[in-house]
């Protein structure tokens, strides 16, 4: 694995576009379910809410890595084990964003029905 900072910074702009469209889609599942008549839970809502806390995330990641990489002799095991951490954090980062836009689509209905993921045929 080529383990670089050009690589680094790839990954952190990734890690800056996941939080940006991940919000941006969130934000349009939850309308286009309250729109088709799902009940809005707003106890699900983090990424429309408080996502923007994370917006550092990717920056305190890529310096530290970048200081990391320029600056310590490190052997290419813990090169690896950095690099790898930036695609822990994006994963999270997917998974997260995924079960939010998937939330209003399979969530119970208050008054004791189903979801939307049962439509009557």
């Amino acid at each position: 694995m080529n383990v670089s900072v050009r690589n680094s910074v790839i990954i952190a702009l990734a890690q800056t576009g996941l939080l940006v469209f991940g919000i941006l889609g969130v934000a349009a599942s939850h309308k286009l379910a309250s729109k088709l008549g799902s009940p809005s839970r707003g106890e699900h809502r983090f990424f429309i809410n408080h996502a923007w806390l994370l917006m550092p995330v990717p920056l305190i990641w890529i310096t530290i890595t970048s200081w990391l990489l320029a600056h310590r002799r490190l052997n290419g095991t813990w090169k690896t084990a950095v690099f790898m951490s930036g695609l822990a954090i994006l994963v999270l980062l997917i998974t997260g964003a995924a079960f939010e836009v998937r939330e209003p689509w399979s969530s119970p209905v208050q008054h004791g029905g189903r979801g939307m993921d049962v439509l009557p045929h």
